[in-house]
């Protein structure tokens, strides 16, 4: 396979999975306290989950991996990228996608009651806090991916 077409890859799946990102907050967002807007939004949040964010950072660590196995030296700044997109990986497989038919569930909960339940909120600003945790690490990565910095101090003789 040649590179342009892994880099393309690459490409595509980073745009999948960050704009399936974009897509929850923006969802979120809009939703705001409104019951039925916030439980179809859950739905359509799942929806983005499964068909945008996972195959997403699937086709984007598989595509990344072929780059990194083809540098003949690895540099720090690619050391850096392949650690946060293992932990980005970690955190969106056994926490933020899993956590998605939990707060579909209890966005209808919240429906049928006709008020926002404490179990949503809390459930909710988990899925915040991880989901903010995950955004330095995305810029990272798109950082060093555009700029490939050195990340080594330069030895000058005063």
């Amino acid at each position: 396979m040649s590179m342009k077409l892994i880099k393309f890859f690459h490409i595509v799946g980073l745009v999948m999975y960050v704009g399936g990102i974009l897509a929850h907050i923006v969802i979120i967002a809009v939703a705001g306290h409104d019951l039925q807007a916030l439980y179809h939004g859950r739905i359509f949040m799942e929806f983005v989950a499964y068909i945008l964010i996972a195959p997403g950072l699937t086709i984007a660590l598989i595509a990344g991996g072929l780059m990194f196995w083809s540098y003949p030296k690895r540099p720090i700044w690619l050391w850096v990228k392949v650690g946060l997109s293992v932990y980005l990986a970690v955190m969106a497989t056994f926490f933020l996608i899993p956590m998605n038919p939990e707060l579909t569930e209890l966005a209808k909960a919240s429906l049928d009651a006709g008020a926002i339940s404490d179990a949503f909120r809390s459930s909710l600003l988990k899925e915040e806090m991880i989901g903010a945790a995950n955004t330095i690490p995305i810029l990272i990565i798109v950082i060093f991916g555009v700029f490939k910095p050195s990340l080594k101090r330069n030895s000058r003789s005063v």
